[in-house]
């Protein structure tokens, strides 16, 4: 047996509020601070009826059949109707604020206590007033007891009393019970009781933290509940309506679940949402749910679930064979079926069964069980419910669309477009009572329900777009049939209907196909060209819905399945609440646990967020979902506060919220690093795989490359964090997510700087087997995409970084240039590795810098794995401390560079000099590529390259000739600046003495630029940012 807690909902300004139900369960009623008594179709209803009562503060309510009674500060009660909510007169007056009220079972009765430390029993026909005088304090509760005979009543004196009715005399009374008060509102408990069901034969009395249990009549103490969980004393003990629980709350929000028929025992304790002190609660008739409201105004539902609760045969019974057999009186005269009790309720049924004559028993009475699975009802999606008055039909990205139903049952349609440069807003009648919608650029298509059996839905489209004379066409569907939800795409129109099959028709008006689904239709959407539909493909069980979906691609002529029909994952005990595609084309949901779910091209379901879990809301406030942008990790909602959907005034806006990955542990360093890393990975993946049918473009290279790169640099600092803390297969397991050879030398790099040899011989041992096709992607992404924009970078100032270096071979590492500094940085190189010599130790002999070339891998970047905006800052900070000593002492090995005055240039002008000489040697390498590549036969594309440099400096060197004889004659002579430049980079050359007659060479040797730089960039095409 459990409790399950709804989250709750805004309901009054905050204070003392109270609630109870209709007589018939059919409506909620609450009443608060805010002097307003609220009329609730059920928790989610946004729209619900208000009556104010002119009270400063409305304290309690309780209702029977069609009377609503009310009470508060005005010190009267007031009596309203319940179907119209209008006053209907008084009841009584007082001298005080009345602070509760109680019916007898009859609704004949009604007690009400107050602040004059009086108790009225009041009837409700000739309203005779019998008063019960006795406490010495304002009253906290009064309760009539279920056989009419006693009344029950708790003060601020600490005393709970006990009256006989027809005498208005005390027969028993307790004290010190609780702690006193000298105000209602100042007590520290409600001391609320309650009498057992049907015969009242014990009275539950809170009384501290313990509830003591009075038996009827000799009114003896016969048991005391306790619960150790709780901190603060009981404020309010209620039986069910079955009488078979009794349920109790605390002072600090802690409920307490007792089971009747197990002598008492506690079987569950629940705790609520911010610890809230509840100060009111009512059983919904005949079932094992009650309302709640709390001191800070919300308004929530307790679910009590039986373990052993299964479904309950239920009998048909032939009423003819009934008659004839004389039972009927039997079967229904010795119990009331309003009685809860199952079990007695089965023995009485099956022994009035057993003397049925034979005839009835062989089928024409049968005991059959019905199941408790409930199918959703189809919905549109970014729509708020029907029964609303004022409510949004539609919600999406081109506008929005409200209906407004007036008094006299006039309705009207106004369509806002968020864009009014493209779309005027207009309003239209809503003659055919419309109650579903969808807006898009070129139509808004409207539908609704069937007046009756024999008619039929009309679907209604008023185009937006193009110079008809006649801008609307209508439709009737066939007889019978009803239109439940309606979608609209580029081109076409769709109409999904009771009778599971989508109508297709053309944006003019013709009728393309009919479409038949799998099952029952829940909801569609359309994007671009694709309609996804959403169906129940079976029967599913009592907590989990049996969805499928399918997704057509429509084109002018044909339809074809860009989804196949598929189940949709939900998770147990939720329904959808919005489906629709991301602004890729994939398709998405949101369940009603708040959760994002999405479906990537390759029919793989992701949880991309919780919206339930921000941390910018509160747990009573929802958001109202209209989008979902993967490349971006956004989604666009409207934050409703205490609800689920949005009002329509004063007009709601539109956020965009970051996505956060459902990450354990997500407030750590590392949990938010690996939230970071799912969500980039998502948006690399989501960038490269937009669905063409969307008509939306592909993001543009620059971006995916910025994605993929922050993917890489996430990962690079989880790896430093494994290496950190010594976990070696995590750290490995970490690289092999890595998706380009650049960024695992820079890993490895780090590994080695760490003294992690073992770590350093697994890693060099990898091999890249990419198993996904999600994984390839990436990889392509990070090493074809991201060269074509790295900028060529230009080190203008005089402080040189040149280190003597040779090319490093593959799964070799680099050192240090310096060791990290106050900003926590440092920056990796290559270092000589031939020789047999040990490349990190001081003083190790250097060859000359004209012999030496920087590898691909090997670009001079800053490595910042540790920048204080980073979620890890700080711990990464202290490894850099703690652990990198080590790179001090490398650090200090320099090679400084010749000292020439270098002359202050703009970035601009520096990359475009650079990139001068960067295409004459493309040039030439084109030109000299077959010639290369049969005298080298052997060497990759890589290798090929640096052999190609090394030719065409020799060749540079001899003669200044930087082209080969295949293009001396007819290639255009070098801009002079250009070849300047590529001299510079391409030669270390001592300042001569100018000649008089080569004035451009003496402002060409006074600019000497390392040819470290440059020999990187050509190896690797394009120079990393």
């Amino acid at each position: 047996m459990t409790m399950e807690i709804s989250p709750t909902r805004y309901a009054h300004s905050d204070g003392h509020t109270d609630v109870c139900y209709s007589s018939d369960g059919k409506y909620i009623l609450t009443c608060g601070t805010d002097s307003d008594v609220r009329k609730w179709c059920n928790i989610e209803d946004d729209d619900p009826q208000a009556l104010g009562t002119k009270n400063l503060n409305a304290i309690a309510l309780v209702s029977m059949k069609d009377k609503i009674y009310v009470s508060g500060d005005d010190n009267k009660v007031a009596i309203y109707s319940l179907s119209e909510l209008a006053h209907e007169g008084i009841l009584r007056r007082a001298s005080a604020p009345i602070t509760c009220l109680s019916l007898s079972t009859n609704g004949n009765l009604v007690a009400s206590g107050g602040c004059d430390f009086a108790i009225n029993v009041t009837e409700t026909e000739s309203h005779k007033d019998s008063v019960f005088n006795g406490h010495t304090a304002p009253i906290l509760s009064v309760v009539i007891d279920p056989k009419g005979e006693f009344l029950a009543s708790s003060s601020c004196d600490g005393s709970v009393r006990v009256w006989e009715i027809s005498s208005c005399q005390q027969v028993q009374s307790w004290t010190n019970c609780f702690a006193s008060s000298n105000d209602f509102h100042a007590s520290s408990t409600l001391a609320r009781m309650s009498w057992q069901p049907r015969d009242g034969k014990v009275l539950a009395v809170p009384s501290g933290e313990t509830i003591k249990l009075y038996q009827r009549g000799n009114w003896s103490e016969i048991m005391t509940l306790r619960n150790p969980a709780i901190t603060k004393p009981f404020s309010i003990a209620s039986f069910s309506p079955c009488g078979r629980l009794l349920v109790a709350t605390s002072g600090d929000g802690t409920w307490s679940l007792f089971d009747v028929a197990s002598n008492f025992k506690l079987i569950s304790t629940e705790k609520n949402p911010r610890g809230a002190v509840v100060t009111g609660l009512a059983w919904k008739p005949k079932e094992r749910s009650l309302a709640f409201c709390n001191f800070e105004g919300d308004l929530g539902i307790l679910t009590v679930t039986l373990a052993d609760e299964d479904p309950k045969p239920v009998v048909e019974i032939d009423e003819q064979v009934v008659a004839e057999n004389g039972i009927e009186d039997g079967i229904t005269s010795d119990f009331d079926m309003d009685d809860f009790d199952d079990k007695l309720i089965e023995e009485r049924v099956a022994s009035r069964m057993s003397a049925v004559s034979g005839s009835v028993a062989t089928g024409q009475i049968v005991p059959k069980v019905e199941a408790s699975f409930s199918m959703q009802e189809a919905f549109q999606p970014s729509a708020c419910p029907v029964h609303l008055q004022r409510r949004f039909m539609v919600y999406n990205n081109v506008g929005i669309v409200i209906s407004v139903v007036d008094d006299v049952d006039t309705s009207t349609i106004d369509v806002e477009f968020h864009n009014i440069s493209v779309h005027h807003n207009f309003s239209l009648p809503n003659i055919f009572e419309h109650t579903i919608c969808t807006l898009t650029e070129e139509v808004l298509v409207l539908s609704g329900p069937r007046q009756d059996s024999t008619d039929s839905s009309k679907v209604v489209v008023q185009l937006l777009q193009g110079a008809d004379v006649s801008r609307e066409w209508m439709v009737d569907l066939l007889p019978g049939e009803e239109a439940v939800c309606v979608a609209a795409g580029l081109g076409f129109v769709a109409v999904g209907t009771n009778e599971g099959a989508v109508r297709l028709f053309s944006t003019g008006g013709m009728q393309r196909d009919v479409l038949s689904i799998g099952g029952k239709i829940v909801s569609m959407s359309a994007h671009g060209k694709q309609l996804m539909v959403v169906y129940h493909a079976g029967l599913g069980t009592d907590t989990i819905q049996n969805y499928g979906y399918v997704v057509y691609s429509i084109r002018d002529n044909t339809i074809r399945f860009a989804k196949r029909p598929q189940h949709l994952t939900v998770p147990p005990g939720c329904t959808l609440r919005w489906i629709g595609f991301t602004d890729e084309g994939n398709p998405s949901f949101l369940d009603s646990d708040g959760k994002i779910h999405a479906i990537s091209y390759n029919n793989v379901a992701y949880v991309l967020t919780d919206t339930e879990r921000h941390g910018e809301k509160s747990s009573s406030s929802h958001y109202f979902l209209i989008g979902v942008n993967e490349t971006e990790m956004k989604f666009r909602a409207i934050l409703c506060k205490g609800a689920y959907y949005p009002p329509i005034a004063p007009r709601p806006i539109m956020g965009e919220i970051l996505i956060q990955a459902p990450i354990c542990e997500g407030e750590s360093a590392k949990g938010k690093l690996e939230e970071e890393y799912v969500r980039t990975k998502r948006a690399a993946y989501s960038s490269k795989h937009i669905c063409p049918s969307t008509g939306m473009p592909k993001d543009d290279d620059y971006s995916i490359i910025s994605t993929v790169k922050s993917f890489n640099t996430t990962l690079l600092r989880l790896f430093a964090m494994a290496c950190v803390a010594d976990m070696d297969t995590k750290a490995y397991d970490i690289y092999k997510l890595m998706t380009a050879p650049e960024w695992r030398v820079k890993a490895r790099q780090y590994a080695h700087s760490k003294n992690k040899n073992r770590l350093l011989e697994r890693l060099e041992d990898f091999v890249e087997q990419p198993d996904s096709e999600e994984e390839t992607d990436i990889i392509e992404e990070s090493q074809e995409i991201e060269p074509r924009f790295k900028i060529v970078s230009q080190h203008n100032s005089t402080e040189s970084f040149s280190k003597s270096t040779e090319p490093i071979e593959p799964m070799r590492v680099s050192k240090l240039k310096k060791p990290f500094s106050s900003h926590r940085s440092f920056e990796m190189f290559s270092s000589p590795v031939q020789g047999g010599g040990n490349p990190f130790k001081k003083n190790a002999p250097k060859p000359p810098l004209s012999e030496t070339l920087l590898s691909k891998y090997s670009n001079s970047e800053e490595l910042d794995v540790t920048r204080s905006d980073s979620p890890d800052s700080m711990d990464v900070s202290n490894m850099s401390s703690k652990h990198m000593s080590d790179f001090s002492e490398a650090s200090q090995e320099t090679n400084a560079a010749p000292s020439a005055v270098i002359p202050k240039q703009t970035e601009a002008e520096s990359a475009k000099e650079n990139a001068s000489g960067l295409n004459d040697f493309k040039k030439w390498f084109e030109n000299n590529k077959t010639k290369l590549q049969a005298e080298h036969p052997g060497l990759k594309l890589a290798e090929l390259k640096k052999e190609a440099i090394k030719v065409f400096k020799s060749e540079s060197k001899a003669g200044g000739k930087k082209r080969g004889p295949a293009d001396k004659a007819d290639a255009p002579a070098p801009k002079k600046m250009a070849m300047k430049k590529l001299d510079a980079f391409l030669f270390k050359k001592q300042v001569k003495e100018p000649e008089p007659a080569a004035e451009e060479n003496t402002q060409f040797e006074a600019e000497p630029v390392q040819t470290d730089s440059l020999d990187n960039t050509l190896v690797s095409d394009t120079p990393e940012i």
